[in-house]
């Protein structure tokens, strides 16, 4: 049996991914074997294991905590010095990095300096967390 969190999870049998999801409970495996195993779902880090299924022929269970992936951003602005704006709070000044941003919550961004344009974007964020902005600020 496959026991992740949180559910849904793709999995990756001997390199295999299979149709299923998690949890789900795999049935007809040889006795005997060692197999590898690979839990995937996106924004959460990869559980990967290797499990030896015993010639007993009892279940093993595999219980897979993923750690959730937490965002990285890198800001720098020409020039230095334009307040962050995240979601409406202000967090600082450039040349900035933040860490441990919840991605699911953190979507947009603001830049602001006097004599210069606001730089607004909204934020897409891609699998490994990380976004690296070097931002001309327009006057």
């Amino acid at each position: 049996m496959v026991h992740v969190h949180p559910p849904g999870a793709d999995i990756i049998f001997d390199n295999e991914r299979l149709t299923e999801r998690t949890p789900y409970t795999m049935k007809g495996v040889t006795i005997g074997t060692r197999h590898d195993i690979r839990i995937e779902l996106a924004r959460y880090q990869p559980y990967i294991d290797t499990i030896d299924v015993p010639r007993s022929g009892r279940e093993v269970p595999v219980l897979a905590l993923l750690k959730q992936v937490t965002g990285k951003m890198r800001i720098l602005t020409r020039p230095d010095g334009a307040e962050i704006w995240l979601d409406g709070r202000n967090i600082g000044r450039t040349p900035k990095t933040l860490e441990g941003l919840d991605m699911g919550q953190t979507k947009h961004l603001e830049l602001r300096l006097k004599d210069y344009q606001p730089h607004i974007q909204d934020l897409t964020w891609p699998a490994d967390g990380k976004i690296d902005l070097d931002i001309p600020l327009q006057k």
